[in-house]
């Protein structure tokens, strides 16, 4: 896992458990290069639900929604999951990032609406 994709109040697993980095363990990794203390933790349907997408208008179509933040699970690489803005005009615009992990779905997230994507 390369360290520089972490920001603070991000979800990983050490090998113990899974947590939530503060400042000090950003510091940790990013000093002493300890690539094998952070595992990403993959996306699965229980970490969606716990950080609250729920089914809303598009379902139909396979999305799941969280403010204007939409999912969809990606029929060609297994594991991974589509992204979609909410568009209320034109329906769901899908970027063709795909998302494997949870940190990636929290700084998505954040950059998207300005808020952290924490469990519920």
């Amino acid at each position: 896992m390369n360290v520089n994709e972490l920001r603070v109040g991000n979800y990983i697993d050490n090998n113990v458990e899974c947590f939530q980095i503060q400042a000090k363990d950003l510091i940790f990794l990013l000093a002493f290069d300890n690539e094998h203390y952070a595992n990403p933790i993959p996306l699965t349907d229980n970490w969606i639900k716990n950080f609250g997408f729920k089914l809303g208008r598009y379902n139909h179509e396979g999305w799941i929604e969280l403010d204007s933040l939409c999912l969809s699970e990606d029929r060609y690489s297994e594991g991974q999951y589509r992204l979609g803005f909410d568009d209320s005009e034109y329906g769901v615009g899908e970027f063709t990032i795909k998302i494997k992990y949870v940190h990636q779905l929290q700084n998505i997230y954040f950059y998207s609406t300005g808020k952290e994507l924490i469990t519920k």
